[in-house]
Parts: C-alpha cells; structure tokens; sequence
C-alpha cells in the first residue's frame, strides 16, 4: 500500500457525498471531507478561516467516539480533491467498512449488539465534559421550543395541522416530564450530537461512531439521555426496529421506558425534520413529523395506518 502522503497526491475517488454543510470523498483507503463556504443561523463557515477552525473542531471532538479514524487535516485542491502545500482544509480520515454500519446490518442486528452499542456511548459519555447548564428543564423546553417554532415558520401552511398537534402534545408532555426533567437537572455534557445509525460501526475488533457536531457546544451538549434518544428515534423511524430499541437502553444504563424518553425521541425527530427541509427532502420532513407525533401522542391519539385486505 502507498504510503499516506503519496494516496492523497493524485487520489481515485470512488463515491463522493454532499449534505449541506459538507462534501465528502471516499477513496480506497482514504476520506477527504471539505467544507462547504455557508452561514446558517447555527453555523457560520463562510471564510476559509472559520472551515480550518472546524475541520480541527471535528479532530478534537470525535476522536473519542472513533478512536484511529480522525488522521489529521491536511490542504487539498481540486476536485476529486488531491492534497497540496496551500490549499482548502479538509478532514482526512481512514475510510471505514460500509458493510459494517448498523444500517446495513439492519436485518441481523439483534440486542446483544445494541447493547453493546449502548454500553460503548455511555463509556464516551462518562468520560465528556460537564455542562450541568445544559440539562436545567428551562434550557432542554427552550431547544424543543426554538425548534418547534423554526419549523412552523419554515414550512408556513405546510403541515400546520400536524405542527398544532404537536404543539399540543408538547403542552401535555411539559406538565408530565417536570420532575423526570428536575432529576435529571445536573446531568448535562458534551455529547455526540448527532448519534444516527449510518454513523455507527460495529467492527470485528470493536465499535466506531463517526461524524459528530462539533461546530456548536450549544447542540452538542445536554443530557446524555438525549443523544440515547437520537439513535433510538433512528432505529425506530429510520430502521424499523424497534423490537432493538430497549436493549440500547439498557446497554446504556437508562431507566425504563418513560415520558422522559418519549419527549427526547419526539424532540430529535423535530431535528431530522428541520435537516430534511434543508436537504429539500419533503417525505423525510412528513416522516420525522410523524414519528415525533407518535412519540409525543397519547397512545389512544397516535396516528396509525389500517390495511384491509380481502
């Protein structure tokens, strides 16, 4: 194998994946990601300083959560990208096994692995900075809050009906979660910040989990509860297993099925919706509604879907 320096000098892209923040390039054993030059209200990216500060953020803050795959950020031209002496920064890390993402091991994967899986982020969390701010009640309603309120004003009479009942259901959920949200009030810590089952790996040797926020301490800190609930909405509404969904609960050690659970799953999914928009994914925008409705409703007041046959 050539070594490092010589792969990246004249690289064979073989995929390459755009999200809205980011470009991706995946080679035989390599990973470029640039950064593309935008601002949104959560992240400012528009000048060639402000994308060096976050490729070195995402070095810093995900390293713990994929231990040998963060190499180092090195400038690069073009595009496939090649490295150079001066150029755009981009984060280089070792391409990891597509196969062994706990979205393409959807149909095998069973509770051992989700427990193990759980056990391994309550081991990084742990092992975080305290932000005991981060996870007061008034701080967790007034995230729910700006989100809910964003994505009202985003789609404008596009799913109103579904957003008044979910701010209804959040009404319900405020009086019921107050002293499961009171308990928890001093457990706040850098988090993952975005814990979604492509980002998982489960190796032969042990288990990565790629691509954390690291551009805003604001999303990426809270109760840990709520980054278990970022994955436990993906193995719901992304997956379809929710027969899974205990086990990675209780690999991370969290109480049983609660309120408290119900709210953060529902909250994530509003997050997804608000990425879906953004990706100008509306089926994903409708389907991360949903599922935040169904997490928030009363179970009697869930919607459901009744297939007659005959």
């Amino acid at each position: 194998m050539l070594a490092t320096e010589d792969r990246l000098q004249a690289p064979v892209r073989e995929e390459r994946i755009e999200t809205h923040l980011s470009v991706v390039s995946l080679f035989a054993h390599d990973v470029l990601k640039t950064l593309k030059p935008v601002r949104y209200p959560f992240v400012d990216l528009s000048t060639p300083a402000l994308r060096r500060a976050e490729c070195e953020a995402e070095l810093v803050h995900n390293r713990p959560w994929a231990p040998g795959v963060y190499l180092d950020v090195v400038d690069v031209s073009g595009d496939p990208p090649r490295r150079v002496e001066h150029g755009e920064p981009a984060v280089h890390m070792r391409r990891m096994p597509a196969d062994r993402t706990l979205v393409a091991l959807r149909d095998t994967l069973d509770a051992d692995t989700l427990a193990r899986v759980g056990a391994f982020i309550r081991e990084r969390h742990d092992a975080m900075a305290s932000r005991p701010g981060s996870s007061q009640p008034t701080a967790v309603w007034h995230r729910i809050d700006d989100n809910l309120a964003e994505l009202r004003v985003a789609l404008g009479s596009d799913h109103e009906p579904l957003m008044a009942r979910l701010a209804r259901a959040r009404d319900r959920l405020h009086a019921s979660t107050s002293a499961l949200l009171a308990d928890r009030a001093g457990s706040g810590r850098a988090l993952h910040g975005d814990l979604r089952a492509e980002h998982v790996y489960v190796l032969h040797d042990g288990l990565a989990i790629l691509d954390g926020v690291a551009f805003s301490e604001d999303l990426a800190s809270g109760d840990p509860l709520e980054d278990v609930a970022f994955l436990a909405m993906d193995l719901g509404c992304t997956l379809q297993r929710r027969d899974l969904v205990a086990a990675l609960w209780g690999g991370w050690g969290a109480p049983g099925p609660s309120a408290l659970h119900d709210l953060y799953v529902g909250h994530r999914s509003l997050i997804r919706a608000k990425i879906a928009r953004l990706s100008g994914d509306p089926e994903g925008v409708l389907r991360h509604l949903l599922h935040a409705l169904v997490s928030w409703e009363l179970p009697d007041r869930r919607p459901v879907l009744i297939g007659v046959g005959g």
